[in-house]
């Protein structure tokens, strides 16, 4: 009588964790179904549907968030959370947010700031370069068959 009692309490919980709310999966229905349609997922994540809404694709049998044309479509090592929606800076490099529209497609992708910083120096070095080279030429011109004292 005990064991068939253990064995039924075993079996019914087994079955209330087995069965989550519409949108929720895993483990004590603590993952959230993303980009699965509105008839969610199944306890492995998988849409039972097997569509992935807009802004969303297949990634073996789960549906990921596509940035920019693609699943890794963000730029300078960012993550894509959300469709066309990155965020930056988990590669350790120098980048920000940015949101606007790249590629004809509006959303946040990342730029680098230390590669716009070092391309800015060095155009503002060849400026300077060319002005004190013009600056001297003209002056050798100007001078040109005077004595110096």
């Amino acid at each position: 009588m005990k064991l068939a009692v253990i064995a039924l309490l075993g079996f019914s919980a087994t079955a209330f964790a087995a069965t989550c709310d519409t949108g929720l999966w895993g483990e004590n229905c603590s993952n959230v179904c993303v980009g699965c349609d509105a008839k969610g997922c199944d306890s492995n994540g998988k849409c039972t549907s097997g569509n992935c809404l807009e802004g969303y694709q297949q990634n073996g049998d789960l549906c990921k968030p596509s940035c920019f044309g693609g699943l890794g479509g963000c730029a300078e090592g960012g993550e894509c959370v959300a469709p066309n929606y990155c965020i930056c800076g988990k590669s350790g490099a120098q980048v920000v947010g940015v949101a606007g529209t790249y590629e004809g497609v509006e959303g946040t992708q990342c730029v680098s700031l230390r590669k716009d910083g070092i391309k800015g120096a060095f155009i503002a070095l060849a400026v300077m370069v060319v002005s004190i080279g013009i600056c001297g030429f003209i002056e050798v011109q100007r001078n040109k068959g005077k004595k110096q004292k």
